[in-house]
């Protein structure tokens, strides 16, 4: 007999050993009949009944007849379905679209499928559609309107319709970017070496590089013989093929090596800073590190040494501040080159938004980008600032701050956890709960595992005394528990 009360969210609960649907008002819409369970999705619910799966929706009325072996969620309109060991996919009308077949289906969403037939993979549409012969060792998802194929160890391409737009001869293939793919081949008696392919299959540069790197403000870094060079997505050769070493461009720049002197290019392969110093580090924020003598500090993209060349060590702009060790302390400086804080820090961290960690006789706070001490240094442990809120560890006990330092309840925590969805987990005396942005606790903490909220929920478990699972289910916002299944 089915309820005809509302049916806007359904809560599973148990009898006895069977299991069905109630509303928010505790009213029973779906009476306990079911061996297992999940709870609605899209209006439809994976249900087991005589050790088969089929779907319900909230009037209870059965949408997938009670007869698969397996079953999963709908996705575009459509749920895999397995029975004795082969696999298809129906709709929600019970219409079988792709006959229960298969050995193996993927479905990524993005309306095609992976099918396995006979030990090789071939491309289904989601109207069951055969659009690819099955020969492929494996095919992956779609980037952009492409994707690679493999057969015997060699990787390939093919569109949308199942053709093959480039025949799987390569060692390895990348996926296109800007039209162009970076593509190895084997040369027989040469060895393996990288080239570029464009969306026809046609070889823009034929493999003959050692190694090639990702593109990075337009151009690719490429080797040959132990030498650097860069080439764009035409396959020119920007910069040519003469340093003994090369980074990736950063901020219209990369660093280069001639013996043991570095500098950096543009991306016109202009040297725009003299190959002269030490060790270099890519420009972040407009600076770049630079040694010199053993000293570090930093220039400008003009090459002017902006901050002198004085420190033992310096660390990248973050947030417009720098840390710097002085050999066996910490300041911080702004672009200037002023320092922040008078205080001088036996460790330091980067900012991070608006605070970096710091210690000071032998314990940690946080200061903000003025130098101002936002806590006290009274801390164990403490972790970066994420969304507005930090970890912090006092006697080894455990809390969380707000970007005014203030604690949002007492540190007594055996553990937490970062926020998500507006609450944070913790433990304390071995079991686990959630506490909310003021503190609050929204359960008792009573659970022995407990996950992290994800779309309104968050899945825990009970165990009895024995250390057995006795319940495990899911947990609402408002402390409910509304889903308890074996």
């Amino acid at each position: 007999m089915t309820n005809t009360l509302s049916y806007d969210i359904l809560i599973p609960f148990q009898k006895e050993d069977k299991w069905g649907f109630k509303n928010k008002e505790n009213v029973v819409v779906i009476e306990a009949k079911y061996d297992v369970l999940e709870p609605f999705r899209d209006g439809v619910a994976q249900v087991r009944l005589n050790s088969k799966w089929g779907h319900i929706d909230k009037t209870g009325m059965i949408v997938t007849p009670f007869k698969y072996d397996y079953l999963s969620d709908f996705k575009e309109g459509i749920t895999k379905v397995g029975l004795n060991g082969k696999y298809g996919f129906i709709d929600k009308t019970g219409k079988e679209i792709i006959p229960i077949k298969y050995e193996y289906l993927s479905h990524y969403g993005d309306g095609y499928i992976r099918a396995l037939r006979d030990n090789y993979f071939g491309l289904i549409d989601i109207k069951g559609n055969v659009l690819s012969p099955f020969k492929y060792d494996y095919i992956l998802k779609f980037h952009g309107d492409l994707a690679i194929v493999c057969s015997d160890e060699k990787s390939g391409f093919i569109d949308m319709n199942g053709k093959e737009i480039v025949p799987a001869v390569y060692i390895n293939v990348k996926p296109f970017v800007n039209g162009v793919s970076q593509v190895r081949f084997n040369i027989k008696k040469e060895g393996l070496f990288w080239g570029l392919l464009d969306k026809t299959g046609n070889e823009i540069i034929p493999p003959k590089y050692d190694y090639m790197g990702e593109f990075s403000d337009g151009l690719a870094m490429v080797t040959l013989k132990a030498k650097y060079g860069f080439i764009d997505n035409t396959g020119k050769e920007i910069v040519p093929l003469k340093y003994d070493y090369a980074e990736n461009f950063s901020e219209g720049y990369a660093t280069v090596r001639i013996k043991q002197s570095w500098g950096f290019i543009n991306n016109i392969g202009e040297e725009v800073i003299p190959l002269k110093y030490e060790s270099v580090f890519d420009f972040c924020e407009g600076l770049a590190q630079v040694r010199l003598d053993l000293k570090w500090g930093f220039i400008d993209k003009e090459g002017l040494e902006v901050i002198p060349l004085q420190y033992y060590y310096v660390d990248h702009f973050t947030e417009g501040i720098a840390r710097i060790c002085t050999g066996t302390e910490f300041i911080f400086i702004d672009k200037t080159g002023k320092e922040i804080s008078s205080t001088i820090y036996s460790e330091a961290s980067s900012f991070v938004e608006g605070f970096a960690r710091v210690m000071l006789n032998g314990m940690w706070g946080f200061i903000d980008k003025t130098g101002k001490e936002i806590t006290p240094m009274k801390y164990n442990e403490i972790e970066d600032f994420e969304d507005g809120y930090a970890k912090v560890s006092q006697n080894h006990k455990w809390t969380i701050i707000d970007i005014r330092g203030k604690e949002i309840a007492p540190p007594k925590y055996e553990y937490v956890d970062s926020f998500c969805e507006g609450f944070a987990r913790v433990m304390l005396n071995g079991k686990y709960g959630f506490i909310d942005k003021r503190g609050k606790e929204l359960t008792s903490l009573k659970y022995d595992s407990l996950i992290s909220f994800d779309d309104g929920s968050a899945y825990f478990r009970l165990n009895d005394k024995n250390g057995i699972i006795d319940k495990q289910g899911f947990l609402d916002k408002h402390g409910s528990e509304y889903y308890s299944i074996l």
